[in-house]
């Protein structure tokens, strides 16, 4: 049965999963990649930053990891193995927590239908869905340029900081991060 997990393995498959901090030992990535091949796992193509995760730090503190992953075993990749992976892109959580999610929800579900309770939802959840299309795209939309000015942002007044560190630039790091 095809199946694909996705995730925060919070392990290190390969030596460069890491970038700053001690470097990768062996028996880091031994035990991830013995139960990859046991399995027969493949990971999943990806775009987006390599490195998922950070300690927020800055300078020689900094340390940089590749956690997230997404693997899927030879049925699923038979199938579906073609697929992309886009991290760093809003999911369906950023959707639903953004302000107009629930008015449009039950602006959606307030209106009346005369069909049974099925087929009520069934007519419901075709109208909710160009509804919440819309408002993903209107918001989400240019998300990646966002987040690519927000990191030189950072990266600008992070450099600062080394040079010229004040309270002021440290909270600036702190609203941008």
């Amino acid at each position: 049965m095809p199946w694909l997990i996705c995730g925060d393995f919070n392990a290190l498959l390969y030596s460069q999963d890491r970038l700053y901090g001690n470097p990768v030992q062996f028996t880091e990535v031994k035990e991830f990649n013995d139960c990859m091949q046991d399995l027969s796992l493949t990971e999943l193509n990806w775009r987006g930053d390599y490195y998922t995760w950070s300690n927020k730090q800055h300078g020689d503190e900094r340390i940089c990891s590749r956690l997230d992953r997404a693997i899927g075993n030879f049925e699923w990749m038979l199938n579906w193995g073609h697929l992309t992976l886009e991290y760093g892109v809003p999911n369906v959580s950023s959707t639903m927590q953004h302000q107009s999610f629930i008015p449009t929800v039950q602006a959606t579900w307030a209106q009346q239908s005369s069909t049974g309770p099925m087929r009520k939802i069934w007519h419901k959840l075709k109208i909710l869905k160009p509804a919440l299309k819309k408002l993903n795209a209107e918001e989400f939309k240019t998300v990646t340029q966002k987040i690519s000015q927000a990191r030189t942002d950072l990266a600008v007044t992070q450099e600062m900081l080394i040079t010229h560190w004040s309270d002021d630039l440290q909270q600036e790091e702190k609203l941008i991060l």
